[in-house]
């Protein structure tokens, strides 16, 4: 089960339907949207998008991290027992960095989006 180590070297992503799995190398991520169409293809739990994405952060791969997450909600597999919990974590995560990019926002309109997205995902 992958959940975010701090210090860890590398995620694994389960293969449908076998017991084998994908590792990836923490410092050799790929981009972004080809580990989105491996976790899709693969139906990866929740849990290991969340991780993925807190990695991308750490890397300062942001735009990686947000489309992780946003994938995320429509795309993981959360057919396992407290999923629920997973949700709730991305969900925060997610919103959390929308509060953080409007607090380094210069332009009011723009601020003012990424609150109503924090905001957005923190009542969901």
């Amino acid at each position: 089960m992958a959940r975010y180590i701090p210090g860890a070297t590398s995620v694994e992503i389960p293969l449908r339907d076998t017991d084998e799995v994908i590792e990836l190398d923490i410092d050799q991520l790929p981009e972004g949207e080809e580990v989105i169409g491996i976790l899709k293809d693969e139906r990866a739990p929740l849990h290991t998008w969340v991780t993925l994405a807190l990695h991308y952060y750490k890397q300062n791969k942001y735009e990686d991290f947000a489309k992780l997450l946003k994938a995320s909600r429509t795309d993981a597999d959360i057919d396992y027992p407290d999923h629920e919990k997973d949700q709730m974590a991305a969900l925060d995560i997610l919103a959390a960095y929308h509060v953080e990019k409007a607090r380094l926002e210069k332009n009011k309109d723009a601020k003012k989006e990424q609150f109503s997205q924090a905001t957005l995902l923190y009542t969901t």
